[in-house]
């Protein structure tokens, strides 16, 4: 288990192997969160692929706000997930996809998820098997939870910003911090922010370091 204040929130392809092969009727949910055509090409078995980045928003003023946060819970609730049944979600490596779909079902209250170390990449490295069998979800009727504090609006970033009891950290690219990739209305970064790519914290093979 990796030193991280909460080492749980992962799981490693050995357990997972485990789990799927041990599990009597209630599997837990595995979410391949990889563009469609890798799925396609194979994916790990029981797992039920989801477009999470084929829904983006631009303005987040509440009411927007609330009505994308609909959406992707019922794509979720679409895809079979339910309140009791734990959720494992999985992307090529230890990557963003997966991590979106985390922190998703987490402000919605989901209490049991974790992400693939490594994701399909380390799954295919351990020589687990695959499939190209997609088998269909059963939908859910699930409506999750809110958890407020999960969720800074840009009117809390900007109330942060010069406080000594808030820390903002920036994990997008060099590029986007430094202004010379742009892929919102301005280039740059919030002042004050501690930049730290999300990729430094993954090893080589896509894995999140010891």
């Amino acid at each position: 288990m990796k030193g991280y204040a909460n080492p749980e929130l992962l799981i490693s392809v050995d357990e997972l192997a485990r789990v799927i092969n041990e599990a009597e009727g209630a599997r837990p949910h595995i979410l391949d969160l990889r563009p469609a055509e890798a799925y396609a090409a194979g994916h790990i078995p029981g797992a039920v692929h989801v477009d999470l980045f084929g829904l983006s928003l631009i303005d987040t003023d509440p009411a927007p706000l609330k009505a994308f946060m609909w959406m992707i819970e019922h794509l979720l609730a679409a895809r079979g997930i339910d309140e009791k049944t734990p959720v494992i979600v999985y992307d090529e490596q230890s990557g963003i996809r997966a991590a979106r779909a985390f922190w998703f079902l987490e402000y919605f209250g989901h209490s049991a998820v974790r992400m693939l170390d490594g994701g399909m990449g380390a799954w295919t490295r351990g020589g687990f098997s695959t499939t190209r069998d997609a088998e269909p979800a059963e939908p859910s009727s699930w409506t999750g939870a809110r958890v407020p504090g999960a969720l800074a609006t840009w009117r809390d970033v900007r109330q942060a910003v010069g406080r000594q009891t808030s820390v903002i950290l920036d994990t997008r690219s060099d590029g986007e911090y430094c202004g010379t990739t742009v892929r919102a209305a301005r280039g740059g970064a919030v002042p004050g922010a501690v930049h730290i790519e999300w990729t430094r914290n993954l090893t080589p093979e896509g894995e999140f370091k010891p």
